[in-house]
């Protein structure tokens, strides 16, 4: 019985100390969570305004994901206007590098041709597969109506993870506005 009481005890203060964690982390994140948010969306923005479609203006965004069949293989899909002219779509997208995840954002202009490619996020390896996240190796996909370039030696997966996610955008088939 001591020996059954014991374990009950041992679990119950594991339990409260779990608790006392799980806590912690949410008042973390409840405290964080918005920073994060902001910052990743002045990551998109900026994104969107120099790279993909080098937006002078205001530049306003509207989420657009739920409305594009198919678009179960990216994140997240944006119609991009500067004031009352639409530019394109901003298609959010990952593909697995070398080093994990490269994010990217794709820019669509309305006759589905590529705007511009932008590595928002990666863990690719410095001055090994890094290249393949480079505005040199991606300005080689503007006004590709199909998303392919050469792969570069070197840095074969990163390169293919980021062309074989720039063909998923363009698959998407976005053309003119989506109302």
């Amino acid at each position: 019985m001591k020996k059954i009481l014991y374990y009950i005890r041992i679990a119950g203060v594991l339990l409260l100390i779990s608790a006392a964690i799980a806590g912690m982390l949410a008042a973390v994140n409840a405290l964080t969570g918005e920073k994060i948010a902001a910052g990743e969306l002045a990551t998109k923005t900026a994104a969107i305004r120099e790279e993909l479609f080098t937006v002078d203006g205001d530049l306003s965004v509207k989420d657009v994901t739920e409305r594009v069949k198919g678009s179960d293989t990216v994140k997240e899909i944006l119609a991009v206007y500067c004031g009352d002219e639409f530019l394109g779509y901003a298609v959010s997208v990952t593909g697995a590098g070398y080093g994990g995840s490269i994010e990217l954002l794709v820019g669509i202009a309305p006759d589905g041709g590529i705007s511009g490619v932008a590595v928002t996020s990666h863990s690719e390896t410095k001055g090994l597969t890094e290249e393949a996240t480079e505005k040199e190796f991606l300005a080689g996909f503007k006004d590709s109506a199909d998303g392919t370039v050469d792969k570069m030696a070197g840095a074969t997966v990163s390169s293919r993870a980021v062309t074989d996610a720039v063909n998923r955008a363009v698959a998407l088939g976005l053309k003119g506005e989506i109302k």
